[in-house]
């Protein structure tokens, strides 16, 4: 347990929890997995999201922009860290979705062979230009025509429509499931995703509210509140990156329950995420 000395206030609990997962994940640093085990890309995908995080910790700290020889007024950019805490969210839910669900290795599959696919989709549309960029086009083709062919002999796959195949093969992995759908699938309290995707997705999209805030908060203080706002969204959204994490590679688990401290905290705000009620 976590004594009154240990109690954190959130800054901290962002940064211990940064640390902690790095720690984790280099307990099986160098490690090789069977590729039958479809954990490939599930690392860099976790990585991902824990860059987006500590790029929002950095912005926490303050930025102050020097032109020419005058150093104008520190700010704490909480708009640019809104969006990179959206695309965290995201790239969470992504890996919770494909890596961590499902309950069968043909689900797995499944889910797995659909984002491929999309990924090499999304690449026909980018102009191939170079010798080696006409090359990678050309393997990606086959690598194409080899996942379709898994993905027509897998259950999933069959029980499908014919609208839900088409759109499959237009790239969309989640076919009829939104990031709200993925949330809560993933034990998130559907208030909460709906309260910080709708607030975080209007940095995204040059939204009023956005724009009304940026015009309110001339003050530090006022962009302290804010960017700490957006610290907790954080704090939330790696601790059910850690978790999830532990399910992905459960021999890190070793390597987290090490550090009571963040274990504590890991589960404190994981249930936060999924309890969490206006």
């Amino acid at each position: 347990m976590v004594n009154k000395q240990e109690k954190l206030n959130y800054v901290e609990v962002l940064n211990l929890l940064i640390e902690h997962f790095i720690d984790v994940g280099n307990s099986v640093a160098g490690k090789i997995y069977p590729s039958n085990l479809l954990l490939r890309f599930g690392e860099p995908l976790a990585i991902k999201a824990l860059n987006h995080i500590v790029s929002s910790q950095q912005l926490s700290m303050g930025l102050s922009f020097i032109h020419s020889k005058v150093e104008l007024e520190k700010k704490l950019d909480f708009s640019s860290a809104a969006v990179l805490t959206r695309t965290a969210l995201e790239t969470y839910l992504t890996f919770n979705y494909i890596f961590v669900l499902p309950v069968s290795i043909q689900e797995k599959e499944f889910r797995y062979y659909c984002w491929d696919l999309s990924g090499i989709i999304e690449r026909e549309d980018y102009p191939a230009t170079s010798e080696e960029s006409i090359k990678k086009l050309n393997v990606e083709k086959k690598e194409k025509k080899e996942i379709i062919e898994k993905l027509e002999k897998n259950p999933f796959y069959r029980k499908m429509t014919p609208e839900g195949r088409k759109r499959l093969k237009n790239g969309n992995w989640r076919i009829y499931k939104t990031w709200r759908d993925l949330a809560k699938d993933s034990g998130m309290s559907v208030e909460y995703f709906n309260l910080i995707y709708s607030y975080l997705s209007s940095y995204c999209h040059s939204g009023r509210l956005s724009v009304l805030q940026i015009e309110q908060s001339k003050k530090l203080s006022t962009q302290k509140e804010l960017m700490g706002t957006l610290i907790q969204f954080n704090i939330i959204i790696l601790a059910r990156l850690i978790r999830d994490y532990l399910i992905y590679l459960p021999e890190c688990n070793y390597a987290h329950e090490k550090n009571e401290v963040a274990v504590f905290y890991t589960d404190l705000y994981y249930k936060i995420g999924n309890e969490f009620t206006f």
